[in-house]
């Protein structure tokens, strides 16, 4: 993994086609993107970590929110990384291309899309949405970046997990514990971390 600084540092493929007569080239380029966040819970006037004493019923009305802290975005076989989530919307200027099209494909969208709606909400244009309910993309796209985000888990229709086992020779790395800390990106990271 490399942290993100700039385009520079960017090996980006060139190979691109052409969908239909007259049209805009496709990149075939393979983005892909995915964010870790920490879900905390208002309980007993501080924030904290989900707490297994507490009933469902009772969560009902704690409020909670997520904090992304760290998010990668893959290129081919190259992964950058960045620990601010407003610092990703530079990846996208970067990469972003008005002559050629690019396609970032994102594992459960309808997640990750709660998230980018905080950079794309009062900048860019979202056009072109395909949903299966409110807030919950199949696909969508970016028209000022020329960019479309696209749902793997809608196409595979596998968990992540069950995709890079039908599709990859990835091995899983074992689970973080979420339960037991709150990661901020100022929160040091180990490699583990990082790379999972």
């Amino acid at each position: 993994m490399i942290r993100y600084e700039h385009l520079k540092d960017i090996k980006n493929p060139t190979v691109y086609k052409k969908r239909k007569r007259n049209s805009i080239p496709v990149s075939d380029t393979i983005y892909s993107f995915d964010i870790e966040v920490s879900n905390m819970f208002y309980i007993n006037g501080r924030w904290q970590v989900f707490d297994k004493e507490l009933s469902k019923h009772e969560y009902m009305d704690i409020p909670k929110c997520s904090l992304p802290y760290i998010w990668q975005f893959g290129i081919e076989d190259q992964v950058y990384y960045g620990r601010n989530f407003s610092d990703f919307e530079k990846v996208l200027i970067d990469i972003s291309d008005m002559k050629i099209h690019k396609i970032i494909w994102v594992h459960n969208l309808s997640y990750e899309f709660q998230f980018l709606l905080n950079i794309f909400a009062d900048k860019y244009t979202i056009e072109n949405m395909i949903s299966r309910d409110i807030r919950k993309p199949i696909s969508f796209d970016i028209k000022e970046l020329n960019i479309s985000f696209r749902c793997s888990y809608m196409l595979t229709n596998l968990s992540l997990e069950a995709a890079a086992k039908e599709y990859t020779s990835i091995k899983k790395l074992d689970s973080l514990d979420y339960d037991s800390m709150i990661r901020t990106p100022l929160t040091r990271l180990s490699m583990k971390e990082k790379q999972y």
